[in-house]
């Protein structure tokens, strides 16, 4: 058995290579979000409870100020809360090495175990260029000159952005390499926190007022529907007295209202029922009450393919719209 070094490694622990560390983040990312995916469409109500809860309890962090994971998407903050400690406990704040020593003084310990989130893989362009070359045309770091600049007109990005003529596109995600505060040592103290299960609850009517809707209960017919909503004169009906009818209906609204204001992408009909789905069952989790709904007929959709790499990015993309609409009602 391998003995602890006096800094608290062990002889069998290694240094790892860069492209190690991205393998071994896009193997952990990828397993945490295909797994949510798989719970989310568990037969039993238990698994799919759990998931949910693993939702609302991420989204909660963004309460805090104090840490850089409020300010992150839902789906990083899933990642970050899905990866433990040296203690076994779920990570509640993970900062890279720079942001410990700046921000708290302190030091990330040799051999740290890290956790992974996500961040866009940017293409950057430049605007003016790409205009008159009718394509795209990147802005790349010139090696001669050690500066980042157009290829063409050899203008730097910087030039580029005071003049607006900068753009830039995510082309997809690679990991990145953070670690919990059990990770550093010396320093200021900072507080060790877990996920706190007690929820803040969304105002819906303020909801309701902020996007102009109108809501009326009435019979539907044979319709087969319980609801629907219409983005045309931003109507809700309801014909049943369901709060969960209530909040998939309103999803949809805000979903709308996202797309519509470019801080979202269009989504195809299955994908948008997942999204309200899903969003409802969790706005009913922050009110206190289960509710399983009806998003694995939609889900089964995305579950066809075993690749996980595809699994991960559907359930990073759902996640993260589910995460706007939940930002927009807080």
């Amino acid at each position: 058995m391998s003995q602890p070094h006096k800094n608290g490694t062990k002889d069998s622990e290694k240094s790892v290579s860069p492209n190690q560390e991205i393998d071994e983040g896009r193997k952990t990312t990828n397993a945490i979000l295909t797994q949510l995916l798989n719970d989310l469409n568990a037969l039993d109500n238990e698994t799919y409870n759990k998931a949910i809860e693993k939702i609302v309890l991420s989204h909660n962090v963004k309460f805090d100020k104090n840490i850089p994971a409020s300010r992150w998407t839902l789906s990083n903050r899933i990642l970050m809360n899905g990866q433990t400690n040296e203690d076994n406990i779920s990570v509640y704040d993970a900062r890279g090495r720079q942001q410990w020593k700046k921000q708290l003084n302190r030091n990330v310990k040799p051999y740290a175990k890290p956790i992974y989130i996500l961040a866009p893989l940017l293409k950057m362009y430049c605007v003016q260029c790409s205009k008159e070359k009718n394509r795209n045309v990147t802005i790349a770091y010139d090696h001669a000159f050690k500066t980042i600049r157009c290829v063409f007109c050899k203008q730097t990005r910087d030039q580029l952005k005071q003049k607006h003529q900068y753009k830039e596109n995510a082309i997809g995600f690679h990991p990145i390499k953070l670690f919990s505060i059990d990770s550093t040592t010396n320093g200021k103290e900072a507080e060790k926190k877990i996920l706190d299960a007690k929820v803040k609850r969304p105002e819906i009517k303020q909801v309701i007022e902020k996007l102009g809707l109108s809501v009326d209960y009435h019979d539907l017919g044979n319709s087969g529907r319980f609801g629907y909503y219409n983005p045309r004169t931003k109507e809700i009906r309801i014909s049943v007295e369901s709060e969960q009818t209530l909040f998939h209906e309103i999803a949809h609204a805000i979903h709308d209202h996202l797309i519509k204001t470019d801080k979202a992408k269009k989504r195809t009909y299955a994908q948008g029922e997942v999204i309200a789905e899903l969003s409802a069952c969790s706005i009913s989790r922050l009110y206190g009450i289960e509710w399983i709904g009806h998003s694995r007929e939609y889900l089964k959709n995305y579950l066809r393919t075993k690749d996980n790499e595809k699994l991960s990015q559907v359930a990073q993309s759902l996640i993260n719209d589910i995460g706007q609409i939940l930002d927009f009602i807080f």
